[in-house]
């Protein structure tokens, strides 16, 4: 018997593997989980997943994380740890040995950008010495740079990598998409975008291939990395929803029919904090297998898969399980055996604060809570059945009621009367039309309402203390 632990509840259950997401949900006090983590560096054994070694990239009480990629920078053979400072940081990059030993550091932006960055290492003009891609964090702007180990521009100025105004932030990774020497630049987007893969040579021109990994209203943004999951030429390409919905992975081929070689959910189906990934050959057998881990509001725990979803052994923590700020991930062969050590740097997401509004996607039966940009609550509902659909469109909360009583006659002995009194917390957001608790069934996540929008009592309460009058509602399909 396993004690699982989601976003929005407790609840025991018969599972193969535990997710430990170790937060303190709406109503209920579980462990207490802290958000932030110093940036410490750790490096994991390939095989037993033993730590290694760890160091403190940036000062200790720097509560903003980090991002983390490997790269050999010298051409020397030998790989060098590079570190990206998360928000609040600036775009501080830093450069280590594998011991942990600093060897230099620079900014990739001004320094006045305090966003943080993502990072990404691989060799782009195919002379054994790899080069670092920086791309903004959410608050940025995706400007795109390149520098080599010394902190040198290399092949571009930078350039935009998407519209010029979307600040929503970047993912980056690079890899080689068309069997020919030298790797390609690959930009995700993040934030408040339609999920969106591009891809560009060294120089920033922007070549044909693109991928639209997830549903347009999935817009979280894209967790991004390569891996050689057939031991082809060409890399595939691993791309996660970076937060906001489920935990989907989707492998793909960088041909012109954009294979999906695999696609699986990761974690339970009520956590939407989002993922990261990573390819590396964790087992030695020459393909590289799929790395994952929460990128916030979840514990480290990272889980390794086969290409095809098929999950191995050597799922663990990267970090203790009451840290739930997310952890970003790279593998590499660093002491030449054959196998990649995982190298892990904590996280941290920072959304700025705004209005309160809520969204309700009828097609997946779910109610999203935001404050500006955050998503600060999810859960399960049930809209109207056919022939009694909850309206389509834009509303506001106009009244709240604590109690409310709904009785409704078609005609006399007809089946679809009802009378339903003493309902608690209402929303009235349209004539007729509220989000309101439904003490009369627990079948949530399916249809069952004559067009009001039915909730459990745990979510119904935080919601109606949680709304306000005015307070945007939007529903769609």
């Amino acid at each position: 018997m396993i004690y699982f632990l989601s976003k929005n509840k407790a609840y025991k259950a018969f599972i193969f593997v535990s997710v430990f997401l170790g937060v303190t949900v709406f109503g209920v006090q579980h462990a207490e989980a802290r958000e932030t983590y110093t940036p410490e560096v750790r490096i994991f054994r390939s095989g037993d997943f033993e730590k290694n070694l760890s160091f403190q990239a940036y000062s200790g009480n720097f509560a903003g994380g980090a991002d983390v990629a490997i790269g050999d920078l010298g051409g020397d053979g030998v790989d060098e740890i590079i570190t990206g400072a998360g928000p609040g940081g600036g775009s501080h990059l830093r450069l280590f040995r594998q011991n942990g030993s600093f060897i230099t550091g620079f900014f990739a932006y001004e320094t006045n950008m305090q966003k943080g960055i993502h990072i990404a290492s691989g060799d782009l003009d195919c002379d054994g010495k790899d080069e670092i891609v920086t791309g903004p964090r959410y608050g940025g702007g995706p400007f795109i740079r390149v520098f080599d180990g010394q902190g040198m521009p290399r092949f571009t100025a930078g350039f935009y990598a998407f519209a010029e105004d979307y600040h929503g932030g970047v993912e980056v990774t690079t890899a080689n998409i068309d069997d020919q020497c030298g790797d390609e630049i690959v930009v995700a987007t993040g934030k408040e975008a339609r999920p969106h893969v591009r891809i560009f040579d060294r120089f920033g021109k922007v070549l044909p291939l693109e991928y639209f990994p997830f549903a347009e209203k999935m817009n979280g943004g894209v967790s991004i990395a390569k891996a050689n999951v057939d031991g082809g030429g060409e890399d595939e390409l691993i791309m996660g929803v970076d937060s906001g919905s489920q935990s989907r992975v989707k492998v793909y081929k960088t041909n012109t029919e954009k294979t999906v070689l695999g696609e699986w959910r990761v974690y339970a189906d009520d956590f939407y904090g989002g993922i990261n990934v990573e390819g590396a050959d964790i087992d030695g057998d020459g393909y590289d297998e799929i790395l994952v881990v929460p990128n916030s509001d979840g514990g480290p725990h990272v889980r390794i898969f086969e290409a095809n979803g098929k999950e191995i052994a050597g799922a663990f923590f990267a970090y203790e399980k009451d840290f739930t700020g997310g952890v970003n991930i790279t593998g590499a062969d660093l002491n030449k055996d054959g196998k990649s050590e995982i190298i892990v740097a904590p996280n941290r997401e920072i959304y700025e604060g705004g209005p309160k509004r809520i969204k309700i996607i009828i097609g997946e039966q779910k109610l999203y809570a935001y404050e500006g940009k955050k998503l600060v609550n999810s859960f399960l509902i049930s809209s109207g059945l056919p022939g009694f659909e909850t309206p389509r469109g834009k509303f506001t909360v106009y009244r709240k009621l604590l109690w409310h009583d709904y009785i409704w006659t078609y005609g006399p002995g007809s089946p679809l009367n009802y009378n339903l009194p003493r309902v608690q917390y209402n929303l009235n957001f349209a004539p007729h039309y509220y989000i309101h608790y439904a003490y009369w069934h627990n079948n949530f996540g399916k249809k069952m309402s004559h067009g009001c929008v039915n909730v459990n009592k745990v979510n119904s309460e935080w919601v109606y203390n949680w709304a306000e009058i005015g307070t945007p509602v939007e529903i769609v399909d």
